[in-house]
């Protein structure tokens, strides 16, 4: 009995001791927040130079504002309807 109880008191010592060494939340905000602030501005940066009317904007380095990217509906239905008529389908 007395071997199992030294055994639990020294558990539970070594988990105090863990406790006391992890970080609160704040604590984790405060040391992270230099590197949070400099994400912060190149996340910012990043969207500015995909934003339409930043000065920098251009429209092939952005995939989804290119012009080869996008289909026109219109377009396509009137290629459609070209082709079939030149194949004599209409």
């Amino acid at each position: 009995m007395d071997f199992a109880t030294q055994n639990r008191q020294l558990i539970i010592n070594s988990v105090r001791q863990l406790g006391s060494a992890i970080e609160s939340c704040s604590d984790v905000e405060k040391r992270l927040e230099h590197s949070n602030q400099m994400k912060r501005i190149r996340a910012i940066n990043t969207l500015g130079s995909k934003w339409v009317l930043h000065p920098e904007y251009d429209s092939c380095r952005c995939a989804h504002h290119s012009t080869a990217f996008k289909k026109s509906a219109v377009l396509e239905v009137f290629l459609q309807g070209r082709m079939a008529r030149e194949m004599g389908r209409v």
